[in-house]
């Protein structure tokens, strides 16, 4: 049976969407909420992005500030998948959770990454203030990379098993399957976060939005070919051939709180 793209299309970008706005508001109050503790005083948060006046805090408590939102991203990729791998049936939450996973580790590890060309926030921040070379920062970067491919990866299975039994055997079927809810979401989000990020407080925070829905791509092709369990795999896919407005309401909450605490701020 042929697959009802443009509905399965549709709930994969608004649940995937929906994952990032979450994962990026969590990550962020991970640093508000790090650096209050710390005793910051003029907080403001933005997307992507907490600022603060830094007279009198010692380099640790700056250290922690910035490490907080990434380890609370890598929690997020460690909780999810971890319900992930305990799950028994692949639904439109099933997928939502994959995402939000997905996006703590890209968040953690994108970080990482981003250790020898950003100095202000999260590891490159760390680096700096902790005096390590510019080769250490390299390293960072390249061990986050490796880290991040081989974590899809493993990820991309899961996408798969969103589909039947049908589009496990058939190359072409899964194609259809993984371009309808990975590939296209990804490229809308791609338009969609960078606005749904604004306003921002620089550039950084605008390369975040933009980068971590191509990120879900990197190891895109080995799920058109890798084996998968069938056994958890959908009998039809009538829970995505559908358009869930349940959860289109979630993303416009989702947008609203994000948005409300970014002008609180």
């Amino acid at each position: 049976m042929d697959i009802n793209r443009k509905p399965v299309i549709i709930n994969a970008t608004v649940l995937l969407t929906a994952a990032a706005i979450m994962e990026a508001t969590l990550h962020d109050l991970g640093n508000l909420i790090a650096a209050r503790q710390m005793g910051a005083k003029h907080i403001d948060l933005y997307h992507n992005a907490v600022t603060f006046l830094n007279s009198g805090l010692s380099d640790r408590r700056m250290v922690l500030v910035a490490a907080s939102g990434p380890l609370v991203s890598l929690f997020l990729g460690f909780f999810f998948h971890f319900l992930c791998l305990e799950k028994m049936t692949r639904t439109p939450g099933f997928l939502f959770m994959l995402f939000l996973s997905a996006f703590g580790y890209i968040s953690f590890f994108g970080s990482m990454i981003a250790t020898p060309f950003f100095s202000s926030t999260g590891f490159g921040f760390i680096s700096t203030n902790l005096g390590f070379p510019m080769g250490i920062k390299l390293i960072a970067a390249i061990v986050g990379a490796l880290c991040l491919f081989l974590i899809i990866r493993n990820l991309m299975k899961f996408f798969v098993e969103m589909g039947t039994r049908e589009t496990a055997v058939s190359r072409t079927k899964r194609a259809t399957l993984l371009s309808s809810i990975l590939l296209f979401p990804a490229l809308a989000g791609v338009i969609a976060l960078p606005i749904l990020s604004l306003p921002v407080y620089s550039f950084s925070g605008i390369i975040g939005p933009i980068c971590y829905p191509l990120a879900l791509l990197v190891a895109y092709t080995t799920g058109l070919r890798d084996e998968v369990e069938v056994d958890l795999m959908n009998p039809d896919l009538s829970a995505l051939e559908k358009i869930n407005y349940s959860w289109v309401v979630f993303l416009g909450l989702l947008v609203l709180v994000s948005q409300i605490l970014v002008f609180w701020y």
